[in-house]
């Protein structure tokens, strides 16, 4: 079985020795690392196998019927990128030709929708969405005759507990098929994130020194205030396009827009803005750090945030006499 990166070799190659050699690094457990290439790091079995149960005679291209089609159109955009991240760290500055920006924005785009991230963000979202519309359709007295019905216990207390065991945190998950878990990722990649990048105010900061992580989620999302976001919606994303050269994508405000003064830049970075950064990616990576092998000192004093998850957050407990309403909103929460 074809094992597939979910984060390109030309992207860890930036942060690799002259021996291809680079760190990873547990986010759950600094203290475990391992040496490896990037050949041979972040890899999955078929991650990317295109399997849609479909003929040729269902298609008009029998070509997309192939299993590695998926991995083939992803090295496509990733080979375009490549001479787009040379000339930007060689100049320091933001791409200066539309083909380079196209290029590295999709680039972006499809890293931000790739991995594991994503496709647990789709089954968390799903799950929730399905077991809140189901506990508001459960009738406590269907659940009282059908447990009745079984002979088991069917008390009011017997009843509760029941609809808390099937739609509280321990019940039934909804995980998209693969095939569709794919094509939603690249739906949102193509669709959604992409034309937003070109509105976006693109930052190019170069460091003194190589003092740069990245990490198995190297797009990181980013709100000041603390609010849960995405690729599509986060005030201001970042990238380490190497060692020594960090990338920031801002949403531009909307005096900005409607004065055309939506510009892009570039400046130094300092070692405050290189360990706020480096937290960040830390704390989104999904399983690893990734880091050169010279650069095992950033990762001493890294702070790492908490895991999170999305899940409900009450907001508001609205009494009425004997009823009380509750005002919630779906965000990203601490796991416990």
């Amino acid at each position: 079985m074809t094992r597939h990166h979910y984060v390109p070799q030309m992207y860890l190659r930036r942060f690799a020795d002259s021996d291809k050699r680079l760190v990873l690094v547990d986010r759950d457990d600094l203290s475990r690392a391992e040496v490896t290439t990037a050949k041979h790091a972040l890899n999955l079995d078929d991650f990317y196998g295109w399997h849609t149960g479909l003929g040729p005679e269902d298609v008009d291209d029998p070509a997309v019927l192939d299993a590695e089609h998926i991995e083939k159109l992803l090295g496509v955009f990733e080979s375009r990128a490549q001479g787009a991240f040379d000339r930007l760290v060689e100049s320091g500055r933001p791409p200066r030709t539309a083909k380079d920006k196209y290029n590295l924005s999709n680039f972006i785009a499809l890293q931000a929708a790739r991995g594991q991230r994503f496709r647990d963000d789709q089954s968390q979202l799903a799950t929730f969405l399905m077991r809140k519309h189901m506990r508001a359709e459960t009738r406590p007295e269907q659940v009282r005759q059908w447990l009745a019905e079984r002979g088991d216990p069917h008390e009011p207390d017997d009843v509760a507990a029941f609809i808390d065991s099937a739609y509280g945190p321990d019940g039934p998950r909804l995980v998209p098929d693969q095939a569709l878990a794919i094509q939603n990722a690249l739906r949102f990649a193509v669709q959604q994130v992409l034309p937003s990048l070109w509105e976006r105010s693109w930052l190019v900061l170069t460091f003194d020194e190589p003092c740069l992580l990245t990490s198995d989620e190297p797009i990181v999302a980013f709100d000041p205030g603390g609010e849960p976001v995405t690729a599509l919606t986060a005030p201001l994303l970042f990238m380490a396009v190497g060692r020594r050269h960090l990338l920031v994508l801002r949403q531009p405000s909307d005096t900005e827009v409607r004065a055309q003064a939506v510009t892009d830049a570039s400046g130094r970075g300092n070692s405050e803005q290189a360990k706020r950064f480096n937290a960040l990616v830390a704390t989104q990576a999904e399983r690893h750090v990734v880091h050169h092998p010279d650069d095992a000192a950033l990762v001493a004093d890294l702070m790492i945030g908490p895991r999170t998850r999305w899940g409900e957050e009450i907001v508001e407990l609205i009494e009425d006499g004997d009823s009380v309403t509750v005002r919630s909103r779906l965000r990203r929460l601490p796991v416990e």
